[in-house]
């Protein structure tokens, strides 16, 4: 797809999955130029009217976060089981977003931790289907990958355009 879809595309390809998962809400995080991991593109259940609000995953979620950073992907069937979550910080931030189970999995591209990818259910806490953790990583690759493409793109027509601005200057001079 073109740079310019892909956000759209993520979004309408989270909206499908919630729904075809019976799900509430997919929430896709990019680290920032400053560090921080923060949410870009997200879909909920409009029903549920349950916004995520601003997050920054270093600050909000410091143990998923450190965990993501490693490598692991996080399952999370009960937010209030401090084996399950041992950081209170984690556990009072869920509460705040209304996350009730979820599976974060980390986006890698080329070695590189890029952001997070998030499926969740908001209301009675369901147990997370370990048969689809190797379908949602798939998921979560294929949205790095479109990002990481996007990213591509948009700096190579900045060099394009330096080029062609620094070709028309020589060619003042």
């Amino acid at each position: 797809i073109a740079p310019g879809e892909v956000d759209a595309a993520i979004v309408d390809s989270q909206r499908r999955i919630v729904e075809a998962l019976d799900l509430d809400r997919s929430a896709l995080f990019q680290v920032m130029a400053d560090g921080d991991v923060i949410f870009t593109h997200a879909w909920t259940r409009p029903e549920l009217d349950i916004p995520l609000g601003p997050v920054s995953a270093n600050r909000d979620f410091p143990w998923f976060m450190s965990r993501l950073r490693a490598g692991e992907t996080v399952i999370v069937d009960d937010p209030d089981d401090p084996q399950a979550v041992p950081s209170s910080i984690d556990r009072t931030n869920m509460k705040r977003v209304a996350t009730r189970s979820t599976v974060a999995l980390p986006l890698v591209v080329g070695g590189e931790f890029i952001g997070v990818q998030t499926f969740a259910s908001l209301q009675a806490g369901r147990p997370v289907r370990r048969d689809l953790i190797d379908r949602m990583r798939l998921v979560g690759h294929v949205f790095a990958h479109a990002l990481q493409q996007r990213r591509s793109q948009a700096a190579l027509e900045a060099s394009l355009a330096e080029v062609s601005r620094l070709r028309d200057l020589l060619s003042r001079d």
